[in-house]
């Protein structure tokens, strides 16, 4: 009697065994058959992911027309500055962004004035704006007002939206 008990259990388990087999199976095939379904319709074009292509050129054009340009004005900007009461030289390299390419074209045009007029401003640097990192920013955006003032003077409009050091030295 317990060995029919025992016979009869292995039997049972056999039989679970194969119809949880048998699930799995049949749930992957599911997952295969869906997943290959949803493919072909992407792939025929029926089901698109992010709109049509109109829209997408759309903004493609749209990302394109609002690119920050940057632009280096080349060579740096090399000036002679009294600081703590010695002679000193500061060495500045700028670049200037904007997202108008008729700006950056205005800027390197009307480059002699930029220059002159930069020059002049980098040999009246004061100690605090050599010396500390909000110095730096007035300096910076001392420049930045100076060049949109040259550009809206020569060419009615500022174009510039920033300007930034890439280099400063001081010796």
């Amino acid at each position: 009697m317990a060995e029919e008990e025992t016979e009869v259990s292995e039997e049972g388990e056999g039989e679970k065994k194969k119809g949880g087999n048998m699930l799995v199976i049949i749930l992957i095939a599911l997952i295969v058959l869906i997943l290959g379904g949803i493919g072909a319709l992407f792939m025929t074009g029926i089901v698109k992911i992010g709109g049509d292509e109109t829209q997408q050129k759309e903004a493609q054009a749209h990302e394109e027309s609002h690119a920050s340009i940057y632009f280096k004005l080349e060579p740096a900007f090399v000036s002679n500055i009294t600081l703590n009461k010695r002679s000193r030289f500061i060495q500045i390299a700028i670049e200037v962004v904007s997202t108008d390419p008729e700006a950056i074209e205005n800027v390197k045009t009307h480059n002699p004035v930029i220059r002159n007029n930069l020059g002049i401003l980098f040999s009246s640097i004061s100690d605090e704006e050599v010396n500390t990192r909000k110095g730096k920013e007035r300096l910076r955006n001392k420049v930045l007002k100076e060049i949109q003032g040259i550009l809206k003077e020569k060419s009615g409009s500022e174009g510039i939206d920033d300007v930034f050091f890439t280099g400063f030295v001081v010796q």
